[in-house]
Order: C-alpha cells, then sequence, then structure tokens
C-alpha cells in the first residue's frame, strides 16, 4: 500500500475497504498495519473528496487503533449518522461479504465496523 499513489492517480478512487486486516499483534510490527499516519496521507492523495474509506475487524484493540489515527487526520471524518449508514449499501455489505465477516458471525464474534468522508479541502 506504501506504492498506492503510483499506480492510482490523485482523486481517482470513489470507496476504499479495508476489510479484517492482519491486527499485527507484536508492538513491533504495528507499524506495518493498513491504517497509520503515513498511510491515510496516500490514501487521502487516491481518494476522491466525498469518497468513503470502509473498516472493520473483529478485534478491538485494532480497531481502536485504526479509529485513533482516522479521528486524527485532518482529511478524514467519520459518518456517525445512523441514517446515512443504514442507507449505504456497502457499509452493510462489508459485514458478511468476506469470509472472515462469515466466519466471525457463525462464531457470533464481535464485529466493529466504522466509514469515514474524504474532507473536501475546498469546503473547509
Amino acid at each position: 500500500m506504501k506504492s498506492a499513489h503510483y499506480f492510482f492517480d490523485q482523486f481517482s478512487l470513489e470507496k476504499l475497504f479495508f476489510l479484517f486486516g492482519d491486527p499485527h499483534f507484536k508492538k513491533s510490527n504495528h507499524r506495518r498495519r493498513v491504517i497509520n499516519q503515513t498511510q491515510l496521507a496516500i490514501y487521502a492523495y487516491i481518494l476522491k473528496p466525498g469518497g468513503k474509506l470502509y473498516i472493520i475487524t473483529d478485534v478491538e484493540d485494532y480497531f481502536n487503533d485504526m479509529m485513533s489515527h482516522l479521528l486524527k487526520h485532518p482529511l478524514f471524518q467519520q459518518i456517525t449518522d445512523q441514517n446515512v449508514l443504514k442507507s449505504d449499501i456497502c457499509y452493510s455489505l462489508i459485514q458478511n461479504s468476506t469470509a472472515e465477516g462469515q466466519k466471525v458471525s457463525r462464531l457470533q464474534g464481535n464485529k466493529y465496523p466504522a466509514c469515514f468522508q474524504r474532507v473536501d479541502v475546498g469546503a473547509i
């Protein structure tokens, strides 16, 4: 993902999905997580203003780490309006559309989803 900006033009993607990523439990490997401040700058570069970034995991600590990075980043704003999320087909699909999501449901585990929108800098 570090070289995503070489493959995608600026503002070329409408949506990015990070579904049940590897949590890299060891503290020394946290820098390898797909959501961190450096990676978010790259994602903001390739994501259109108004575009959406979806995350979901079954590991609460990993979710909290991703959320802390996303909430700190000035170019991403969390979508918290439940009506907007319910009407977003992608938000409902991320819950069970992967083998990992289905496994977590089968085992009755917890899922931690979130959706963020790329801020339009011109609107600030």
